[in-house]
């Protein structure tokens, strides 16, 4: 990720680039599967648009800018006051089975 934290208000859109480097020397498609604490609070956080839900490949030493855009709902407590999202890269052929399926029906 360029930039480490990112503040955003109820309602408010954002757009969001990761940063996917293929250190190997071969051509990798992989897809990744994510994370999101506090896990009782990401019922406030959605998420429009994801690079999670597909797969992305890689030709040897390439970097990609992966795009996220969230929103924090309108509804969200004052209590929530911070979420930590973070992104794992698998090839395809090791993708952690059941990953991201919660979120695929979130997110359409």
């Amino acid at each position: 990720m360029k930039q480490g934290r990112v503040i955003a208000l109820p309602g408010e859109t954002l757009t969001i680039s990761y940063r996917a480097r293929n250190t190997s020397d071969r051509e990798i498609t992989g897809k990744a599967t994510h994370t999101i604490e506090p896990e009782e609070s990401r019922k406030y956080l959605e998420i429009i648009q994801c690079f999670c839900l597909f797969e992305e490949t890689l030709e040897a030493g390439e970097e990609k800018e992966l795009p996220l855009v969230l929103r924090v709902s309108w509804d969200a407590p004052e209590e929530v006051k911070s979420y930590r999202v973070r992104y794992e890269f698998y090839p395809v052929d090791s993708f952690p089975e059941g990953s991201n399926e919660d979120w695929e029906e979130e997110a359409f």
